[in-house]
């Protein structure tokens, strides 16, 4: 399950995963990014934030293996910034595909930050200064 955590009027889509992140959640957040689209934007940017108090680690593996594949391929996507607890010592395993280097080759990046990067992350999907203001 989602939630879009700010709605912002510019091409950015920031989401938090609060439950496991199904193919129903993937159909939302494409819906998200196709309305931006509508509204004239060549690509948009996406902040996905994991809920680590409600999501395991084990699911979270699962998205990385399967999700994000399909995240990757959705049209017009922009910059990538994932969210989510990055113990010290924890590895997390990251399959790189096609659509990744597809992207990075048209200059679309994908970064991955821990809970504690949040404003990082924002800034990373959103290259104005002034919107620090990320809700947590």
């Amino acid at each position: 399950m989602i939630q879009q955590i700010k709605v912002v009027d510019r091409d950015i889509v920031a989401i938090e995963a609060i439950e496991e992140f199904n193919t129903t959640d993937a159909y939302l957040c494409e819906n998200l990014l196709q309305q931006k689209m509508s509204r004239g934007y060549d690509h948009v940017n996406l902040l996905i934030k994991f809920d680590h108090k409600k999501i395991s680690q084990t699911q979270i593996e699962i998205f990385l293996k399967e999700s994000l594949k399909n995240i990757r391929k959705l049209n017009h996507l922009g910059h990538l910034a994932l969210v989510l607890r990055i113990g010290s010592g924890n590895c997390l395993q990251v399959p790189l595909g096609q659509h990744f280097f597809e992207r990075s080759a048209r200059g679309w990046g994908e970064q991955y930050f821990d809970l504690s990067q949040i404003y990082s992350a924002w800034e990373f999907v959103s290259p104005i200064d002034h919107e620090r203001t990320m809700i947590i």
